[in-house]
């Protein structure tokens, strides 16, 4: 599963509006108002960021989190950040339930 959380901005364009990805320094921030276009860092200092991930039950998810590009950012690492989190939690359960039934399985064998 996909658990990648991104960061697009929302621009007009002649063809109307569109939603590009953000673009991203080499030490992890995001460029204020500078959007991947067709393969090329391009500014477009009006629009509004969203966020795009999918949720566990599949549905994908497109979320404004505002015009300021370090809000946005930030808005976009606790998303993460809460993702991974809510994903470990679930493998962890999914693992306790496994040994569980593991145990259950090995006492029905001593029953027998």
């Amino acid at each position: 599963m996909n658990l990648s959380v991104i960061l697009t901005k929302r621009v007009t364009t002649p063809d109307g509006q569109r939603f590009y990805a953000a673009v991203v320094s080499p030490n992890g921030r995001i460029k204020p108002d500078w959007v991947w276009m067709d393969g090329k860092e391009v500014r477009c200092p009006k629009g509004t960021y969203h966020i795009d991930y999918t949720e566990p039950s599949g549905k994908r998810v497109r979320t404004s989190v505002g015009a300021v590009a370090a809000e946005a950012q930030a808005t976009r690492l606790r998303k993460g950040t809460a993702y991974e989190s809510a994903m470990e939690e679930a493998e962890q359960a999914l693992k306790a339930m496994r040994m569980q039934e593991k145990n259950r399985r090995s006492e029905d064998d001593f029953d027998t």
